[in-house]
């Protein structure tokens, strides 16, 4: 597959499934404010939050539709000015805001699966989740995704260096030209005027930086996710109350789930990349495949509750037997519509 076809499969992958995360994110925040059983409080607000947290990515992404190119020690994420919807200058702000709500959701799913943590321990500071104090919780996204904005905007900017270095390849692989395009990337290695290469730290850092955050939301999802494994299984054979307990496994499967979902989407591919560009190992316009994955992430991501949570599963399966019956034009009174099982 040549460049520009490379570019616009991506291009439409991130279109089209902002359509869906929009739709299946909105649904989401429908579910949680009017169908939610009341002894979700307050993990429903959580995912609520998510929710907001991935149309704004959402948003964001449209916007900027930034595409990711690598090229031995180069990474760079691209925006054609040329189909630009503002100037360069809010555009950049525009890509630095898009990896700033990438850190947040990140943030967000750890704050998750740290709920369900101790609320399974029943730990004294999961009060902090049901008074004023869950502000704090709350800010924790926008720290994290302050200083991915920041990082990137300031530490990744675009510069001479790299315009030299991604000029001649750009144009052979993308068929862009460098004056028409504007990105934040990094640089691990830069020839001084003598062609003898150097570090370059700054983008040492930034790589650095993005790899251990994708890693300690892993840890935080592994660690969490192992411990309440083991305890939900012991409060299966303990607890009295059956409706807690089932939904106390509904939450757990749907986190299972939820985890897989940017293990592979977001986790593994993201942290490869940056990974492959420390080490000098060029996967060029395939670099790109980033670019899917995490566009393709928030429209996924909230399936899994309208499958798992019983109350949002009746209401879901409720709705699609409505929309088959309505579009269904029956032959005769005799004639019996399927209904929806799942």
């Amino acid at each position: 597959m040549n460049g520009e076809k490379w570019l616009s499969l991506q291009h439409s992958v991130q279109y089209s499934s902002a359509i869906l995360a929009v739709l299946m994110n909105g649904y989401q925040i429908f579910l949680i404010t009017h169908k939610s059983p009341k002894t979700l409080v307050p993990y429903k607000y959580l995912i609520a939050y998510t929710s907001l947290f991935e149309i704004l990515y959402t948003f964001f992404e449209v916007i900027s539709s930034p595409i990711f190119y690598t090229y031995d020690s180069a990474l760079i994420m691209l925006i054609d000015t040329r189909k630009a919807i503002f100037n360069p200058f809010i555009m950049s702000i525009f890509n630095s805001l898009y990896c700033g709500t990438f850190g947040a959701v990140l943030g967000l799913f750890s704050i998750q699966f740290i709920y369900r943590y101790l609320n399974t321990k029943k730990s004294r500071y999961l009060s902090s989740f049901k008074s004023w104090k869950i502000i704090f919780w709350c800010l924790i996204p926008f720290f994290s995704g302050s200083s991915w904005s920041l990082v990137v905007h300031f530490l990744a900017s675009k510069d001479d260096s790299k315009d030299q270095y991604i000029r001649k390849n750009i144009r052979n692989d993308l068929n862009e030209n460098i004056n028409d395009i504007i990105y934040s990337g990094i640089l691990i290695y830069i020839e001084d005027q003598n062609g003898v290469r150097h570090p370059h730290w700054i983008s040492i850092f930034v790589d650095i930086f993005i790899i251990i955050s994708l890693l300690i939301s892993l840890a935080i999802i592994i660690y969490c996710g192992v411990f309440c494994y083991r305890e939900v299984r012991q409060i299966s054979k303990i607890s009295k109350s059956k409706r807690t307990q089932s939904l106390q496994t509904q939450l757990f499967y749907a986190l299972v789930v939820q985890t897989l979902i940017p293990l592979f989407l977001l986790h593994l591919p993201v942290s490869t990349v940056f990974l492959l560009v420390l080490f000098e190992k060029n996967i060029g316009i395939y670099g790109g495949i980033i670019t899917m994955t995490i566009a393709i992430y928030p429209a996924i991501d909230p399936i899994p509750n309208f499958i798992i949570i019983k109350d949002y599963r009746k209401t879901t399966k409720s709705y699609i037997n409505r929309l088959l019956l309505r579009n269904e034009q029956p032959k005769s009174e005799n004639v019996k519509l399927p209904k929806l099982k799942f």
